[in-house]
C-alpha cells in the first residue's frame, strides 16, 4: 500500500502539468502533451486508494469526511478561476460563442464537462482551443468515479476483502475494453466518458491496493523509474493530435507512471530527479496551473481569432505559473490547512452555493448570450444581426416533389426515385459531403433547377475515410439494379481533405484555419491516397451514369468573429498563397481524371469567387463559417453555376 507524502510524486506532477500547457499552447514539439492528464488520473487513483486504504484499516473510514476532503481541494481554486473566466468570455466572444461558453460553465457547475464537450466537440477540433473550460473534462471525469469508488472499495473490504484487488483488476480490464472497443468510430467517446477513462485511475488504485507492497532493490528500482519516466516523455514528444488516443495509445505514459510511483524511491536517480526543487514546486502548484492556464490560452486566440503569436503564448505560460502559485498561496492553502476555519456542514453549505450560483449564471448567460454581448457592444448590433443570419445554413432542400435532399438509401427513396423516373425521365443525383450539401442548395435557388435531382448527401461523408453511415455503396447497388433511373451523378467533396502539406495522412480544415489572415498558406501536396479512392468509385458509378467531379471551391476561411471586430467594410482577402494552392490542386485532379470515363470540373472558375466582395456586403454574410455557404451565400452563388451541370 502507498505510504505518506513523497516529494517526487509531486515532482511527477510536475512531469504532467507542464507538457499539458505546453501542448495547449500550440508548441509542436509537445504534440502528445495531453497525455499529462493520464498520468494525473493514475496518481489521483493511487493517492486515493492509499489514503482510504489506511482509514479503512486503522477503522477511521468517513465517506462525509472524504467528499469534505474533496470540496476543500477542489472548489474554491475552481471556483475562482470560473469568476475570473466569465468576464474575459463576455468581451472576447460573439453571442454563439457565449451561448456555448455558458452551457459549458453551468456543465462545469455539477461536474458534467466531459458530458457536455463529448456532445459538443472533439477534444482535438480546432475550435476547442476557443473554449476557455475545454480542460475541465478532466475534473469532471474524477468526480464522477468519485461518486463510485469510495463507497465500492469501502464495501469490498467490509464485506469481500479478498476480492477487493480482483474485482477492482476486472473493471479495470473492462474499462481498457470500452476505451478499445469505442476509439474506432466513436473517438469523443473514448476520450471523454468516464467508463472508458475509469481504468486509468484504477491502474493507480491497484498499485497502492496491492498486497505486501514489494519495493524493487535501489539498482532494479533505478532501472524500473527510468524506464517509467522514459515510457512518459516519449509519447509526450512522438504522439500528436492524429495519434488514435486513448485506448492501447494510453498504455505506455500509464504504465510508465505505474513504474515511477512504484520505483522511484529514496535513493534512485529518478527519485532525486523529480526531487529537484523547482519540479516539486511547480508539482505542488499543479492543479492551480491547470486550471488557470486554458483560460488564458483561448483568451489569446479568441483576441486574435487565429493562432497568437508564440512569443505571447510563452508570456502566457508565465502568466500561468504566476497565478497557479498565488491561488495556491492564497486560496488553496488556506482552505485545505484550515485558515479558513469551517466545519464539515459549513464547508458542504458553501460548496452547495457556489455550485448553485455557478449554475444560475450558466443557465441564465446561455438564454440571455446576445443581450450580454450587445451590453458591452452597442455599436455593432447590426454586424451582430447579419453574423447570426449568416450562421443560420441552408436546410435540408426538398420541393415535395422531385428535388429533394436525403442521407439514407431504403426502399422509401427507391420507390420515390421510381416515380420520379416515370414522371420526368431519368434523374440526377449529388453525392458528397456537406460541400456537396451546399451545392444542392445553391441549385435550389435558381428558377430553371432540374425537375428531378436528389441529393444523397451527408456532412463528413467523403470517399476517402468515409463514415460508416454513408451510402455510397448502397447508392452504387440501386443504379447498378436499376438502369437508367439516373443520368447523371454529381460529387463534390471538401477540398482541403484532399491535401496535407506531406501529401500523407489526412487533410485537415485546421490547416487553413489556424494560420493568421496574413499568414501565407504552407506549400500543401495532394493526398494520393484520397484522389484514388475517389476515382475507384466514380469509375465504378461511370459505367451506369454519366459522371461529373466537381473540384473544390475556394473558400474563405475567414472567421466569422472578424465581422463583429473590425465592421461590415473590413478589407479581408484571402490569405497569401491560398488561391494558388486551390488551383494547383485543381489542376492536380483535373490531370488524375484525363482518360477516366467521367468529367471533372473546375469549381473554382464557374463559381470565379473575389474577396473581400464575396465575403460580405453590408446587407448580408455570404458564409455560414469559414468554407459553407450561408442562405445568403446560397442564392448569391446559385446564379453562377453552370446549368449544363444539370441539362
Amino acid at each position: 500500500m502507498s505510504g505518506l507524502y513523497r516529494r517526487e510524486i509531486d515532482g511527477l506532477r510536475a512531469i504532467a502539468v507542464l507538457p499539458v500547457i505546453l501542448f495547449h499552447a500550440g508548441f509542436d514539439a509537445f504534440g502528445g502533451g495531453y497525455v499529462g492528464v493520464d498520468v494525473f488520473f493514475v496518481i489521483s487513483g493511487y493517492l486515493i486508494a492509499g489514503i482510504l486504504a489506511r482509514e479503512l484499516a486503522a477503522g477511521e473510514f468517513s465517506l462525509m469526511r472524504f467528499y469534505e476532503r474533496r470540496a476543500r481541494r477542489i472548489l474554491p481554486a475552481l471556483f475562482v478561476m470560473l469568476a475570473a473566466t466569465v468576464p474575459l468570455a463576455w468581451v472576447l466572444m460573439t453571442p454563439s460563442q457565449l451561448t456555448g461558453f455558458f452551457s459549458s460553465l453551468g456543465s462545469v457547475a455539477i461536474f458534467a464537462a466531459n458530458l457536455h464537450f463529448y456532445q459538443a466537440a472533439g477534444y482535438f477540433a480546432a475550435e476547442t482551443e476557443m473554449q476557455p473550460l475545454i480542460h475541465t473534462w478532466s475534473l469532471a471525469v474524477e468526480e464522477q468515479f468519485y461518486l463510485i469508488f469510495p463507497p465500492l472499495v469501502a464495501a469490498l473490504w467490509r464485506w469481500w476483502p479478498r476480492m477487493l484487488w480482483p474485482v477492482l483488476a476486472l473493471l479495470a480490464a473492462a474499462s481498457l475494453a470500452v476505451a478499445i472497443r469505442a476509439l474506432p468510430g466513436n473517438p469523443e467517446k473514448a476520450f471523454f466518458l468516464p467508463e472508458a477513462r475509469a481504468w486509468e485511475l484504477l491502474a493507480g488504485a491497484l498499485l497502492a491496493l496491492w498486497p505486501g507492497d514489494r519495493l524493487a532493490t535501489a539498482r532494479g528500482g533505478s532501472l524500473l523509474a527510468g524506464l517509467g519516466l522514459a515510457l512518459i516523455l516519449g509519447p509526450v514528444l512522438v504522439y500528436d493530435e492524429h495519434t488514435p488516443f486513448p485506448g492501447l495509445a494510453a498504455l505506455p505514459p500509464v504504465i510508465g507512471t505505474l513504474l515511477v510511483l512504484h520505483a522511484a524511491r529514496a535513493g534512485t536517480a529518478v527519485a532525486a530527479l523529480l526531487s529537484w526543487r523547482p519540479l516539486v514546486g511547480l508539482g505542488l502548484v499543479s492543479y492551480s496551473a491547470y486550471l488557470w492556464h486554458q483560460p488564458l490560452f483561448s483568451g489569446a486566440r479568441l483576441a486574435y481569432l487565429t493562432e497568437p503569436p508564440p512569443a505571447l503564448m510563452i508570456g502566457l505560460t508565465g502568466l500561468t505559473l504566476i497565478l497557479a502559485v498565488l491561488s495556491w498561496r492564497y486560496v488553496e492553502q488556506p482552505v485545505r490547512r484550515g485558515a479558513v476555519l469551517l466545519r464539515r456542514r459549513a464547508v458542504f453549505g458553501a460548496a452547495g452555493t457556489g455550485i448553485a450560483v455557478v449554475l444560475l449564471i450558466g443557465l441564465l448567460g446561455q438564454s440571455h448570450s446576445s443581450a450580454l454581448w450587445r451590453w458591452t457592444h452597442p455599436g455593432l448590433a447590426p454586424d451582430l444581426a447579419r453574423l447570426e443570419a449568416a450562421q443560420d445554413r441552408p436546410a435540408p432542400f426538398d420541393d415535395g416533389a422531385c428535388f429533394f435532399m436525403t442521407d439514407t438509401v431504403d426502399p422509401g427513396l427507391l420507390a420515390r426515385m421510381m416515380e420520379c423516373h416515370a414522371r420526368f425521365g431519368p434523374g440526377l443525383v449529388m453525392l458528397g459531403d456537406s460541400h456537396a450539401m451546399d451545392l444542392i442548395a445553391a441549385i435550389a435557388t435558381r428558377a430553371d433547377r432540374p425537375a428531378f435531382m436528389v441529393g444523397l448527401t451527408e456532412g463528413g461523408c467523403r470517399l476517402y475515410r468515409p463514415q460508416t453511415d454513408c451510402e455510397f455503396d448502397a447508392f452504387l447497388d440501386v443504379i447498378r439494379d436499376h438502369p437508367g433511373l439516373v443520368k447523371r451523378v454529381l460529387y463534390e467533396q471538401a477540398g482541403f481533405y484532399l491535401f496535407s502539406p506531406d501529401g500523407e495522412g489526412n487533410g485537415s480544415r485546421s490547416i487553413l484555419n489556424d494560420l493568421a489572415l496574413d499568414k501565407a498558406v504552407p506549400d500543401l501536396q495532394p493526398i494520393p491516397g484520397a484522389s484514388d479512392a475517389v476515382l475507384a468509385y466514380l469509375d465504378a458509378v461511370s459505367e451506369h451514369a454519366e459522371v461529373y467531379w466537381l473540384g473544390p471551391r475556394l473558400a474563405p476561411h475567414v472567421p466569422l468573429e472578424l465581422v463583429l471586430r473590425h465592421g461590415c467594410r473590413a478589407p479581408v482577402g484571402l490569405r497569401p498563397n491560398l488561391e494558388a494552392e486551390y488551383r494547383a490542386l485543381d489542376t492536380y485532379l483535373e490531370g488524375r481524371t484525363e482518360g477516366e470515363g467521367l468529367r471533372y470540373v473546375s469549381m473554382i472558375d464557374m463559381l470565379d469567387l473575389a474577396f473581400p466582395v464575396d465575403l460580405q456586403d453590408c446587407g448580408a454574410f455570404f458564409w455560414a463559417d469559414g468554407d459553407h455557404f450561408s442562405k445568403a451565400g446560397a442564392a448569391r452563388f446559385g446564379d453562377r453555376l453552370d446549368p449544363g451541370l444539370w441539362h
